[in-house]
C-alpha cells in the first residue's frame, strides 16, 4: 500500500498480484487440483537470486507453510525461473497479474489460497502532458 498520493504524481493500482505455485508439468503433484507446499519439501526450490525483496517473499511463504528447501537454485528473472521449472529443476512461487498464473510451456501454475498478494502501481507526473504512451499503457493494464 502506497498510502496517500503525492501532490506531484498520479497513482493507480490496476490489480493485486496473486502468488502461484509453479511446477514442472510432469511433476506427480501437477495433475492434482490442490497442492500443499509441505508435499514439496523434498523437491528443489528455485528462488530469485539478485532481488532480495522477491526472494524474501518467496522464502517467507515457504516458512509459513513450514517448508525449508533442502536444495535451492537461483535465477535473476521470473522468465528464467519458469525455464528452470519447465526443465524439471524444481518448483517455485511466483506472483502474477493473471488470475490463472504465469503461463509457460511445460509448467503448471496453481494459485495458493491464503498466500497473500502483492501490489502493482502505475505512477506518472501530474504536470506531464497525457502522452499517447501513458494512455496506451494504462489501457492495457488489468483493472481490479
Amino acid at each position: 500500500m502506497l498510502g496517500e498520493e503525492p501532490g506531484h504524481a498520479r497513482l493507480i493500482q490496476p490489480r493485486a498480484e496473486l502468488l502461484h505455485l509453479v511446477l514442472p508439468a510432469h511433476h506427480p503433484q501437477a495433475k492434482r487440483p490442490r497442492v500443499r507446499l509441505e508435499q514439496l519439501r523434498d523437491d528443489a526450490f528455485i528462488a530469485y537470486s539478485t532481488d532480495r525483496y522477491l526472494r524474501d517473499l518467496q522464502l517467507a511463504a515457504l516458512a509459513r507453510a513450514g517448508v525449508t528447501p533442502r536444495r535451492l537454485h537461483a535465477a535473476d528473472s521470473s522468465e528464467t525461473i519458469l525455464g528452470f521449472v519447465a526443465a524439471g529443476l524444481g518448483f517455485s512461487l511466483l506472483a502474477s497479474l493473471l488470475p490463472e498464473g504465469p503461463r509457460e510451456a511445460g509448467v503448471v501454475s496453481k494459485a495458493l489460497p491464503g498466500a497473500g498478494t502483492g501490489s502493482v502501481h502505475a505512477a506518472w507526473r501530474k504536470t506531464a502532458a497525457r502522452s499517447p504512451l501513458i494512455q496506451a499503457a494504462l489501457s492495457l493494464a488489468p483493472r481490479r
